[in-house]
């Protein structure tokens, strides 16, 4: 008996996540430091160990020093290395630092370069660097603790008078909304004398809250204005937004139809920015607009429903082919019609046994890892995403049109994100579903795969018109094709590797290459 294949697939997912969060290495290791465990072991470890269990029971990130590990130790300061022995705790000790050093960019001082994880969890938020030093060799020592975003902002150097014994310094700082990501970094600056050298051991980074974006849109009686611009997904994430932030205006400003300069207009009006694409332009407004917040979302694209789905280009001319069902196209077809196949000939290729040699049963997977690798890339949360649409079962209409609540979803992520309490997620929103003119089928044999009902070859090319069967289907693209005048060897398939579809296909439809 066949069982679900989505419903495997969903099983799985939650396990795909909490494997993610463990091995990202932002807070994972940390589980083994419960108080209970602290308290067990507090009479068999030392006390600068007691310390760091302390910084680093809640911590988001956490670091031993040791010499090499840092990004940049700049000419003239000191610092040597100190293995642990006899149970004791191994450490660097740095002096003559830089008085002059710069607390900018990747910092003048002993210069650690943060994950690129870490940088993401604490853009918008304040954090808490908690160091754990101790005077080398003397009773009192200077040293400085800088948090630098290399790109918005730093914190300036924080400084401390260390003593003798191991001890915890903490310095607090508002992270603000990274743009670009350039990479954040924690330098460490010794006193500028020789024989005033500070030792280390540990850090560790706290987030304790959001102060990015949520702090400008609870400000009362004032109505904000966000600018949302992607692909085709801009108009429901829009509409979404303004469902859920009905005080503030939301505009759509899609990339299809404005240029930069246009959307450069929008944008020094608005306080915040939607955007998956073209950020160079933020870059541009902030000269005179600086109170511009970016927030990055994924372009949404999942070929797994739809995997013959492919776009074609024009060799001559580089240019979008457009067919029956506009920039869409059947790989199978576009591939029968340049290797001179009949329409008779072309269907029968598109069998469950094609399919499966094509790879056609093989791309979840891929799908999801983009998916996810997405997401993180905007610093947004997929496991808010991803096994909610699962459970729909059939989320999309082509490679890229997701269907209405799947951007509903995406904007009340985002909302979150801005500042809205996580309760947003429950929230009953009705917008209009503005992408059903264009359907792609979920051919029957991929249907039947994922346990889908619906399997069919019939497309939907506009509101009003559709295309009923694979015979007339490719029969309309041959008549579209040739219309056009293309010549079979002025076709190529865009980001899919044709030589798949030869090695298959050729020996079938009895093609040599």
């Amino acid at each position: 008996m066949k069982k679900n294949i989505l419903k495997l697939i969903l099983e799985k997912i939650p396990e795909v996540f909490s494997k993610e969060k463990t091995s990202s290495g932002i807070a994972s290791s940390f589980k083994v430091l419960s108080p209970a465990v602290a308290e067990l072991s507090a009479k068999s470890i030392s006390a600068v160990e007691q310390l760091y269990i302390e910084i680093a029971r809640d911590a988001t990130y956490h670091y031993v020093f040791e010499t090499g590990k840092a990004l940049t130790i700049p000419t003239g300061m000191i610092c040597s290395n100190h293995a642990g022995e006899n149970g004791e705790v191994g450490y660097i000790t740095l002096a003559r630092g830089n008085s002059k050093a710069l607390s900018g960019g990747t910092t003048g001082g002993y210069s650690i370069r943060l994950p690129d994880q870490v940088e993401a969890a604490t853009s918008g938020h304040r954090i808490t660097v908690r160091v754990i030093a101790r005077a080398s060799g003397n009773d009192q020592s200077r040293f400085a603790v800088a948090y630098s975003t290399n790109e918005v902002g730093n914190s300036g150097w924080h400084w401390f008078n260390a003593g003798s014994e191991w001890s915890v310094y903490t310095i607090e700082y508002d992270v603000p909304v990274m743009k670009e990501g350039c990479g954040d970094f924690i330098g460490i600056l010794p006193d500028s004398e020789e024989n005033l050298g500070t030792d280390f051991c540990y850090f560790a980074i706290t987030i304790t809250k959001n102060v990015g974006i949520k702090r400008i849109l609870q400000q009362k009686n004032s109505m904000k204005t966000i600018i949302v611009s992607s692909n085709c997904q801009t108009g429901g994430i829009a509409a979404a937004l303004q469902e859920i932030f009905s005080k503030d205006k939301i505009l759509a400003v899609p990339y299809s139809n404005h240029t930069d300069d246009q959307i450069l207009e929008h944008l020094y009006n608005a306080d915040i920015w939607i955007s998956s694409d073209r950020f160079g332009i933020a870059q541009k407004c902030l000269v005179t607009h600086p109170k511009l917040v970016l927030y990055k979302i994924p372009r949404l694209h999942f070929t797994a429903f739809h995997p013959d789905l492919i776009y074609t280009v024009k060799i001559s001319t580089n240019e979008i082919i457009k067919g029956p069902s506009d920039d869409y196209h059947s790989a199978i077809c576009v591939w029968a019609f340049k290797n001179g196949l009949e329409a008779a000939d072309t269907a029968a290729l598109f069998t469950l046994a094609v399919f499966y040699e094509l790879g056609y049963f093989s791309i979840w997977k891929s799908s999801v890892d983009n998916f996810s690798q997405s997401f993180r890339s905007c610093n947004l949360d997929a496991s808010l995403f991803l096994p909610f649409i699962v459970r729909q079962g059939l989320f999309m209409y082509s490679i890229n049109h997701p269907k209405v609540y799947v951007l509903i979803r995406m904007a009340k992520i985002l909302a979150m994100k801005i500042g809205a309490n996580e309760s947003i997620l429950e929230k009953d929103i009705n917008i209009a579903d503005g992408l059903t003119f264009n359907v792609w089928p979920v051919y029957p044999e991929i249907a039947d795969f994922y346990a889908l009902p619906g399997g069919s070859y019939d497309w939907k090319i506009s509101i009003q018109k559709k295309i009923c069967g694979l015979k007339e289907y490719i029969e309309s693209c041959f008549n579209v094709y040739k219309e056009q005048g293309l010549e079979r060897h002025d076709i190529k398939f865009h980001g899919r590797d044709e030589s798949v579809y030869d090695r298959i296909l050729g020996p079938i439809a009895g093609v040599g290459k």
